[in-house]
């Protein structure tokens, strides 16, 4: 029988997506067997798997397929009769058929007319295991499947995707699937009052058209923008005619006055008329505003469901990869999977693939330690890697945790400094979250050896591109020895998101709302600096400062800061920062539409697409992670720079900050050098004294509890030798007992402020008047 070109393809694309489901239940069940190899029940469920991929191959003419699918089939029949023991080698066999299977399909696919393939050494593997099922030599392992080997995330189908069944029974035909025959598939509707089961129908669509649609919808959610922006008009004139309503009170008791009311009342009565009028047409536009949101929101709701696909038909590739990569690494992992009902936009889930796949890969390689390894440590033999998913509002949250080794950040900064990521000064002045970061760049690996897994430096920074193309963030988390955590946050869907929008220089910008981790206001009294950029206070952690404009390279925005004033600021995060921008004004969130820019224009710096305001105007929606990046390279201090100059102050004093914390140095050293002090920072009493020794200093800052030697320790040493015997030494720490600052004042302290309730204009006080 011949066909059509459309529809040969479409024959084609059902086979290839029922041959990559049955390969995924037989991968599955195959993975079951080996923890449980006399399970009756799985032994069935692959035997009719292989036979139902046979029957497919047959129906379509593809002769090695079905020459393999064959070959298995006879071998779990074998199984069922129980003349077959499960053993390693099996396994190993059977795997390296399936492997086998998925290759060919995707290659005869791709060149229908092609010959076909010769299979005769893989099927004689497979005689030999049902000749000799006890006693076979055990064959070579079969290679650690890449992201490439894995089934093309293109072409992962909804549960609903034709079956064996359906397929054998008929010849191929238009692209409709035909209902399912195998009890307990997921086609199958939840039974009628009469008992009856229902099957629900399904047609095959195109992710095109329903991009099309999608489109569509977001032509609709605009128009539904406008419509707000008008209704909102419409409440203006309402409001001027209630005011002139007022006026003409006024016009017309004067015209009464003067005996000529005639004109007046005809005019008012008009007027009158004209507010009902008004009135009227915004009921019913309010009335047809909300109809419309109501409606479309459903369309767009409903469209956005059927792209949707749930994670598990992502994550269910994953158990037999990290089997196989297991085997080849002598390694043993238990593979944990949760939340994979969680469902993201089809796009997504293709482009998450690779990333999940590098992710896995170097938890196993880099993570994972060998069973002697892990047992000399005091943990179990196997290890444990937990893949887990959690909804969000419109975003999706996944997780990679492993148990092994964890991250050595010592290793990571010895690396760091010698590729050149960092000076040792940067390296000093890091967070620990900041050098976890580093991980992300190109060529960084702490891998000794360069194996086929990884250590080629390849992986990580392609994670971070993939997940920021999908306009997601990732962050890793991790405990030396007891493993780590990578953390990557992604919107539901790419077609539509929700956005803060901000007045910067005049212009409308839009920020996706995913990335923005604080909103808030900011004043002169709460900035300083930290290594010649400006910085604020973030929930305790000094937080890098940056102008909007300047990034954006836009005119500086007319409204100054004065002392006292307070300008919005947006906190945006990203792997390895986060760094608080000023605006000009914060518009409030809204649901966009995301367009996306064609050639010449795909990539535009500091900007990933736009969308279209209520107004008609063009809104373009910011890049956060190129904002992040440029925002590095701004070094200045307006803000601090314009504090001191009305301040009045000059760099009169040296003042040595004493901490073993460096975000408290860096924050102290900030507030001080804002106000015109010289600072020198010390790690504890003993580095303090030796600055002291080799420096002139005209006040001490010191915390207390600080290891070598602690602030109590220190300020008596100071108070025992002459050249400091009157130092003013100021300490801060967060000891509030009362017999705790007794201790600070007999051991010669002259101020005493406690960390839970600093202030650092109280800080700046005590020192001018200790000065």
């Amino acid at each position: 029988m011949s066909y059509q070109p459309d529809e040969l393809q479409e024959i084609l694309s059902i086979y290839k997506a029922e041959t990559e489901e049955h390969l995924q239940k037989l991968n599955e069940g195959l993975l079951s067997l080996e923890k449980a190899p006399r399970r009756t029940e799985t032994i069935e469920e692959i035997f009719r798997e292989a036979h139902s991929l046979k029957g497919a191959a047959r129906m379509i003419g593809f002769e090695p397929v079905e020459k393999i699918a064959h070959g298995l089939e006879d071998l779990f029949s074998q199984a069922r009769k129980g003349e077959l023991d499960f053993q390693r080698h099996v396994f190993d066999v059977i795997f390296v058929a399936l492997d086998a299977i998925s290759k060919l399909t995707a290659g005869w696919l791709e060149n229908p007319g092609a010959p076909s393939p010769q299979v005769d050494d893989l099927l004689e593997r497979i005689r030999a295991v049902r000749a000799s099922p006890a006693g076979i030599p055990a064959v070579a392992a079969p290679p650690v499947p890449t992201a490439a080997t894995l089934p093309a995330a293109s072409t992962m189908t909804p549960p609903t995707a034709p079956t064996a069944a359906s397929t054998a029974a008929q010849a191929p035909s238009l692209p409709i699937a035909k209902p399912a025959e195998r009890s307990g598939d997921d086609h199958v509707a939840p039974a009628s009052e009469t008992g009856v089961r229902q099957i629900e129908e399904t047609i095959r669509v195109t992710t095109q058209k329903l991009d099309d649609l999608m489109n569509q919808i977001g032509e609709i959610l605009v128009t539904r923008i406008k419509f707000d922006e008008r209704l909102a008009e419409i409440r203006v004139i309402e409001r001027q005619i209630e005011q002139f309503q007022g006026v003409w009170a006024t016009v017309r008791r004067r015209a009464a006055q003067a005996g000529d009311l005639w004109a007046v009342r005809e005019i008012g009565d008009r007027v009158a008329r004209l507010q009902d009028d008004i009135r009227h047409l915004a009921t019913g536009f309010n009335e047809d505003t909300l109809r419309m949101t109501l409606v479309s929101g459903e369309l767009q709701d409903s469209i956005n469901r059927v792209r949707m696909l749930p994670l598990s038909a992502l994550f269910n590739l994953f158990p037999r990869l990290l089997r196989d990569i297991a085997r080849q690494e002598g390694k043993e992992v238990e593979l944990q999977i949760e939340g994979a009902q969680a469902q993201l936009d089809k796009k997504i889930i293709e482009e998450l693939k690779d990333p999940l796949t590098h992710l896995l890969r170097n938890a196993l390689d880099h993570g994972i330690e060998k069973p002697e390894v892990r047992l000399s440590a005091g943990k179990r033999p196997v290890g444990h890697l937990k893949l887990s998913a959690t909804q969000k509002a419109s975003s999706v949250v996944i997780e990679i945790e492993d148990d092994g080794a964890g991250i050595d950040l010592e290793r990571v900064r010895a690396l760091a400094l010698r590729r050149g990521f960092a000076t040792d000064a940067e390296l000093q002045e890091m967070t620990d979250q900041q050098i976890l970061g580093l991980v992300f760049r190109p060529g960084f690996s702490t891998k000794g050896m360069i194996t086929d897994l990884s250590g080629r430096g390849v992986g990580l920074d392609v994670v971070l591109t993939n997940i920021e193309r999908m306009k997601g963030t990732i962050t890793v988390a991790s405990v030396p020895g007891r493993g780590s955590t990578f953390s990557i946050r992604l919107p539901i869907t790419l077609a539509t998101t929700q956005a803060l929008l901000v007045k910067v220089s005049g212009q409308t910008f839009a920020i996706p709302l995913a990335a923005v981790e604080v909103i808030g206001e900011v004043g002169l009294d709460q900035v300083t600096s930290v290594e010649s950029r400006e910085a604020v206070l973030i929930e305790g952690v000094p937080t890098a400062l940056v102008r909007l404009h300047e990034i954006l390279h836009l005119k500086e925005t007319s409204a100054r800061m004065e002392a006292g004033d307070k300008m919005p600021v947006v906190v945006l995060g990203s792997t390895e920062e986060r760094v608080a921008f000023l605006v000009d004004e914060l518009l409030g969130e809204h649901e966009i539409v995301v367009k996306g820019f064609g050639a010449p224009l795909r990539r535009v710096r500091n900007v990933s697409g736009a969308t279209i305001a209520g107004d008609g105007a063009i809104v373009l929606i910011l890049n956060v992670f190129d904002l992040i990046k440029a925002s590095q390279k701004v070094r200045g201090l307006w803000l601090a720079d314009k504090r001191r100059a009305e301040a009045g102050l000059r760099a009169k004093s040296r003042v040595l900050v004493v901490d073993d914390s460096v975000t408290t140095r860096l924050l102290e050293k900030g507030i001080l050098e804002n106000n015109g002090y010289e600072v020198a920072l010390a790690v504890d009493g003993v580095d303090a004294l030796e600055k002291l020794a080799n420096g002139n200093f005209d006040l001490v800052v010191s915390d207390v509890e600080m290891p070598r030697m602690n602030g109590f320790e220190f300020t008596r040493r100071l108070r025992r030798e002459e050249a400091h015997r009157e130092l003013p030494v100021i300490l801060v720490t967060s000891l509030s007992s009362e017999e705790d600052k007794k201790t600070g004042v007999e051991a010669g302290a002259d101020a005493y402020i406690v960390k839970g309730a600093f202030d650092q204009g109280n800080l700046i006080a005590t020192i001018r008047q200790l000065l």
